[in-house]
């Protein structure tokens, strides 16, 4: 008598699967346990976050299922990544869980509760396959998808970078030369920066010509202050310095700002680019066409 399968068992088939793989992520390396359905140990590595090695061990792990992905689960921690998509690309099922209940799991495993990398790799693992319910399963995004994502953590780190080095910029201003900082956002005032550039001390604020302070101006398209309003604030009577203070904040001063001209650069870049990807994502347009635009950019 022939029994037939409904959706929902052909389903149920599909998830069944062989193997289950925890991955403890690290900066530098990687524990990796991989268990069979009733919890044995297959395979223990620690992998290098090295591009050959991490392709590697996919192909060492596929091996181990005879090359069918269908039947490998793969658990870690970080919903995104490298590790992650080397296994969706190959075809393997992977989730991701959050930290604190990993944290839960250990306590089946190990009473003292410290973090061990090689037992987490066993946890995860292991606890993927009894309770896979408070997995979340990851899927692989479209390229465009992924390359946004990337953009907007890359413009986070830039945005970092500003705010770290404008305080020290700000700070350093402070010691000497405060007047500066009422007459804009040392953050992110390109146009300021180059006015200190010209009369980076108070002494040289008395020489300071209208002339090439309207220029810079100018050419930035600033209206809220004019030339003269610049050079009025700047010759100010500056603030008591002891001596060999103005020297060494102005010597600081001056190498932040290259290292913050950057950084704003960076953050536009990221920007552009997140604009394009958007208006392709909106458009609906071929991937190859945005690739080949992002490309030329």
């Amino acid at each position: 008598m022939r029994v037939a399968v409904t959706s929902i068992e052909k389903e149920k088939r599909l998830e069944e699967f062989r193997m289950f793989v925890g991955i403890d992520w690290g900066s530098e390396s990687h524990e990796i346990c991989a268990v069979d359905q009733h919890g044995s140990k297959l395979l223990t590595h620690s992998v290098a976050h090295d591009g050959e090695a991490i392709a590697g061990l996919v192909d060492r792990v596929l091996a181990l299922v005879d090359d069918k992905p269908e039947e490998l689960a793969v658990a870690m921690e970080a919903p995104h990544g490298t590790m992650v998509e080397a296994f969706l690309e190959r075809g393997a099922a992977v989730f991701s869980i959050n930290p604190k209940q990993v944290d839960r799991f250990r306590d089946r495993y190990s009473v003292a509760g410290a973090k061990d990398d090689r037992l987490d790799a066993y946890v995860i693992a292991n606890s993927l396959r009894t309770d896979r319910n408070l997995y979340r399963r990851l899927s692989l995004d479209d390229a465009a998808i992924i390359e946004l994502r990337t953009l907007v953590r890359a413009r986070e780190d830039f945005q970092q970078d500003i705010l770290r080095l404008g305080n020290r910029l700000r700070e350093q201003l402070h010691r000497y030369y405060p007047q500066i900082l009422e007459l804009g956002d040392v953050y992110s005032d390109a146009w300021l920066w180059e006015v200190f550039e010209m009369a980076s001390t108070p002494e040289q604020a008395r020489y300071l010509q209208r002339a090439k302070v309207d220029a810079i101006l100018g050419r930035y398209r600033i209206r809220r202050v004019d030339a003269t309003e610049v050079v009025r604030i700047l010759r100010k009577k500056p603030v008591p310095a002891a001596p060999g203070v103005v020297e060494a904040a102005r010597q600081h001063a001056q190498l932040l700002i290259p290292s913050l001209r950057l950084a704003l650069q960076q953050r536009r870049d990221c920007d552009r680019r997140m604009q394009s990807l958007l208006e392709h994502l909106s458009s609906g347009g071929p991937l190859g066409e945005h690739v080949g635009a992002t490309g030329a950019s």
